[in-house]
């Protein structure tokens, strides 16, 4: 008997601790971004925003979007692992994202008609190839004409590593605007 009670307690505080530390581990979209994906995404906002001067601060998405690879010519002999089922669990922006940015953040449902007049960003999720020497991500813009019309322009993007630095590269990938 007190055998037995002594393999009952065991089994109860190991399965408490497992419990315990399962409900403890951060899921996807509580982990932080690592300093080379703020990096990346921090070169794009500037170099993005650059290009749209005067046209008043762009709305991001406060989280990122799955990341779902199509088979495009500019990825081929990188070695991406083609995606058809988009991950689950977004990961979020830090605020410091913003900062010095012309960006502000926003649930992408908690936007209005107005906010569209300055365009609302999305981001993927980055992937990065086997090597970790490429990496990928894909972007979306929607905005509201001042017709009531509304425009969308998206496309991915191929960085390269070099000198421990991500360049963009110059492949003609999937670009669209409608």
């Amino acid at each position: 008997m007190k055998r037995t009670s002594t393999v009952l307690l065991l089994v109860f505080f190991v399965g408490l601790s497992t419990t315990a530390k399962t409900q403890s581990e951060p899921t996807d979209a509580q982990t932080p971004l690592r300093a080379e994906e703020l990096k990346l995404y921090s070169d794009f906002l500037d170099s993005f925003l650059g290009t749209r001067s005067g046209s008043g601060p762009t709305n991001l998405s406060d989280h990122t979007v799955s990341l779902i690879l199509a088979k495009d010519e500019c990825l081929q002999e990188i070695g991406f692992k083609i995606s058809t089922a988009p991950a689950k669990t977004p990961r979020l922006f830090p605020a410091s994202i913003a900062n010095g940015r012309s960006v502000h953040l926003v649930p992408p449902n908690g936007h209005d008609l107005k906010d569209l007049q300055t365009g609302l960003l999305s981001l993927s999720k980055i992937g990065f190839d086997t090597d970790h020497r490429f990496a990928v991500f894909t972007f979306e813009l929607v905005r509201s004409g001042s017709n009531g019309a509304t425009y969308r322009e998206g496309g991915t993007l191929v960085f390269q590593k070099s000198n421990d630095k991500w360049i963009r590269t110059n492949r003609a990938c999937l670009g669209w605007i409608t």
